[in-house]
């Protein structure tokens, strides 16, 4: 499936420099009730406004072997921690306060730039229904593609920080179905795409994916399957302390 995503992103990019089709299906299209589909298909307003904080726990598949993956989000503060384990060595990211930490094994250091923006990203997506929702994004329709078999919706997303992005919603479920953001890493333009899968219904109401495929520049790099998430759940004191927080 990602070489078929890839494959979406870069006929999507086409069009943005050959603009006419574009607009011709973005003024055709009715953007407003495809987000208003999209809000309902993952368990409605309410449930997205009143979810304030997230905890999700599964493992993850990657190159360096199988692991656990945890992460807590919070809305106040734009808040996430992402936590990776694997025999023998752990990762852990922070964003917090508008700053970005990462550390393996040791101490957090603070990230800037590039890296910094990758953070964000990755609380962007996990939290891009509450964006679309309160209207957060600047949103431009870009016509309907295949991703892997399935047709999806692509949309392009810009706020006043960064990154680019897309989003992809299924054309028969209206689901989230994956996003993309776009980096320039050593002058080098790059991607890191996520595609979501295995949608349920959590106790708060909230459609959210069990499956999580991590792909950046086009080489699929992580598989996680996520087994439990809490909504609104208490939050460990130190969760999110940069300094106070040792691997």
């Amino acid at each position: 499936m990602s070489r078929q995503l890839i494959a979406t992103i870069i006929t999507v990019l086409c069009l943005i420099f050959i603009s006419a089709p574009a607009r011709a299906a973005e003024k055709q299209f009715d953007l407003d009730a495809l987000i208003q589909r999209a809000i309902e298909a993952h368990g409605g307003r309410e449930a997205i406004m009143s979810a304030a904080a997230l905890h999700a726990k599964g493992e993850i598949r990657a190159a360096k072997g199988n692991g656990t993956y945890e992460y807590w989000l919070a809305r106040e503060g734009r808040r996430l921690m992402v936590e990776t384990r694997y025999e023998g060595s752990s990762e852990r990211r922070l964003l917090s306060d508008k700053k970005g930490h990462r550390g393996e094994g040791g101490e957090l250091v603070e990230v800037a730039g590039e890296r910094y923006l990758a953070m964000l990203y990755q609380y962007k997506h996990l939290d891009l229904l509450y964006g679309l929702t309160t209207g957060a994004y600047s949103v431009r329709y870009r016509g309907m593609h295949d991703a892997g078999g399935a047709s999806v919706h692509v949309l392009m997303l810009s706020d006043s920080e960064g990154p680019p992005m897309m989003a992809y919603v299924g054309v028969n479920s209206d689901l989230l179905l994956g996003t993309s953001g776009f980096f320039s890493v050593g002058g080098a333009e790059t991607d890191l795409t996520v595609q979501l899968h295995d949608y349920r219904k959590t106790p708060g109401g909230l459609m959210l994916p069990y499956t999580i495929v991590n792909v950046a520049g086009g080489r699929q790099i992580s598989v996680t399957s996520i087994s439990s998430y809490e909504i609104n759940p208490a939050l460990p004191e130190g969760t999110f302390d940069a300094k106070g927080h040792k691997n």
